[in-house]
């Protein structure tokens, strides 16, 4: 046997890992399967938004790693993926890392019957409170898309703050976001507002001060996360909140934010931050610099499923994105459409009351799993260009 790939000796049970699948199904997932020696069955996701293949790819590494391993050793695992690949980091790894690591968490805790929480100290809170998408890539009939979230119990909404933007624009594009963001607001909902990193900035300085006077929840990623230096400088322009980190890979990327202080809510997204194991310890992390979390979700079902788990244990998590309806699940493929409990994710008066059922939570229908990925299409965004044909950011 190749000692720098064998399972440690060290092991605490018989069982091993047996199998590692991946699928990737519409709208633009990928899940996670994996199967130990004695049947029992773990899911997690690996979603990578418009990198699914390069995603995908990294199983092989993972599967010539860790079949025979024993699947209870979660924190071993992901340190040898982590440390012993030399290159480390990074949204592929690191996605690859977060989907198996969320499997690992729901098969151990299935095997127990508990749900994953019961393995993190416990729950903090009853229920976690949610909030959901409107608008699309290009906001646009937001009232319409507002009054349908109310209706399906949100009290909580996200949008793009705008369409693409230059690196200065003119001021009616300011105008366009306040009037969509008070529109909203008029219907009594609160409403985050997202720059989903597409400004630049010399508009950003602008757009966080023009939307002070109407208070939204946040604004999210007001520039690249690249731009630690730029953000600390916005963060003393304004005391609207600012949230960041769904382009965060680990405890790492985010420990210059903490350091700097220009960061009042982090945003890291289990499929892309190292799984549960990993977002716990930024959690823990960020609580020490006094910061909200509130994971970044507009994925499927298990992604979720993890998220909420986190959330039920994790004292500073404040609120938690869902996928229902989002814009980028067509042709059906909707947040629930591959569960067999649709249920566990109702919204009651804002709130999804925390998963009682073992591991995530979600039980999937896994032959809705395989049919859909035997012909699955890749995943792109739009290439947007300005009317100079200069490529914007998406």
């Amino acid at each position: 046997m190749d000692t720098a790939h064998a399972p440690s000796t060290l092991t605490a049970t018989a069982t091993r890992i047996a199998k590692i699948e991946t699928f990737a199904v519409p709208p633009r997932w990928l899940f996670v399967r994996i199967e130990d020696s004695e049947g029992a069955v773990g899911w997690g996701e690996a979603s990578l938004e418009g990198h699914t293949e390069a995603t995908e790819a990294t199983f092989a590494e993972i599967r010539e790693r860790f079949i025979g391993h024993d699947p209870e050793r979660i924190e071993d695992m992901w340190q040898v993926f982590y440390r012993l690949g030399f290159y480390r980091g990074g949204p592929v790894l690191m996605s690859a890392l977060s989907g198996f690591d969320q499997a690992l968490w729901d098969l151990k805790a299935r095997r127990l019957g508990v749900p994953v929480w019961q393995l993190l100290g416990g729950r903090v809170r009853d229920r976690v409170q949610v909030y959901a998408w409107i608008g699309g890539d290009r906001p646009s009939d937001v009232v319409d898309a507002a009054r349908a979230r109310q209706d399906q119990g949100f009290k909580a909404v996200k949008m793009n703050a705008s369409e693409d933007m230059g690196w200065l624009d003119s001021p009616k594009v300011i105008d366009g976001v306040l009037e969509r963001a008070t529109s909203v607001q008029a219907l009594g909902l609160d409403v985050g507002l997202d720059f989903h990193g597409r400004v630049h900035k010399p508009m950003a300085k602008q757009l966080a001060h023009a939307l002070e006077p109407i208070r939204p929840l946040f604004i999210e990623e007001p520039l690249l996360s690249e731009h630690v230096e730029a953000i600390e400088q916005l963060s003393k322009l304004t005391t609207t909140p600012i949230a960041l980190g769904e382009r965060l890979y680990s405890r790492w990327d985010f420990k210059p934010f903490f350091e700097r202080a220009c960061v009042d809510i982090i945003q890291p997204d289990l499929s892309h931050a190292g799984g549960i194991s990993e977002v716990r310890r930024i959690a823990a992390m960020a609580e020490a610099y006094d910061v909200a979390v509130a994971p970044h979700c507009p994925l499927g079902p298990l992604a979720l499923g993890a998220c909420m788990q986190l959330g039920i244990a994790t004292p500073n998590h404040v609120i938690q994105e869902m996928s229902l309806g989002i814009h980028y699940n067509t042709n059906g493929h909707d947040l629930l459409f591959y569960m067999k409990n649709p249920e566990v994710f109702d919204v009651r008066d804002g709130y999804v009351e925390a998963l009682t059922g073992p591991g995530l939570g979600v039980e999937i229908d896994e032959a809705k799993v395989r049919e859909m990925a035997k012909d699955c299409p890749p995943w792109r965004n739009p290439a947007w260009r300005g009317p100079d044909g200069y490529v914007r950011e998406w």
